[in-house]
């Protein structure tokens, strides 16, 4: 016997277990889009900061005459003569009649660049887990590394500069 005056509850569970599949599907692919998002996004603000980072740094270092000293976290200045290279916190220079500072905020991931020792000097990169330096053919240069991190992504920036009339 056919019936045609409405739905059978059968047909009522069935319909409501396919839309629940494929409701579940789609949902899944929301959330695996939305991290590859995420993640892309976290790349090109990581790469931007990196090219921002980069150039400012490079360029003050090759501006520079001279390193004056640096100082990794909770150990006092070494001047430039006695520092062999390693992981720092800051790094003051020389530039024509101003001295320079760049230095590392490990709290908030945050690279700052003071002139004259102007409190708090400004910032210009962000994500910034760690900063190394190394001294290059007997100090007349510098090798520095700056590692970014922003959430599961990383990249390290790393150049080598010489300092002017040394």
């Amino acid at each position: 016997m056919k019936r045609s005056k409405g739905f059978i509850l059968i047909e009522t569970v069935v319909a409501a277990a396919v839309m629940s599949v494929f409701l579940t599907v789609m949902f899944e692919m929301l959330i695996m889009f939305k991290g590859i998002y995420d993640r892309g996004e976290s790349d090109v603000e990581i790469q931007e900061n990196a090219q921002i980072l980069q150039q400012f740094v490079e360029t003050r270092m090759q501006l520079c005459s001279q390193v004056i000293n640096v100082r990794a976290e909770g150990e006092r200045a070494k001047g430039w003569s006695e520092f062999e290279g390693g992981e720092i916190q800051k790094i003051r220079f020389k530039l024509e009649t101003i001295e320079g500072e760049i230095y590392i905020n490990s709290d908030t991931k945050k690279l700052f660049y003071r002139t004259d020792f102007y409190s708090p000097g400004y910032e210009f990169a962000d994500y910034v887990s760690s900063m190394k330096a190394y001294k290059v053919d007997g100090g007349r240069g510098i090798r520095m590394v700056f590692r970014l991190e922003r959430e599961n992504c990383g990249m390290d920036v790393d150049f080598t500069a010489y300092f002017r009339n040394v």
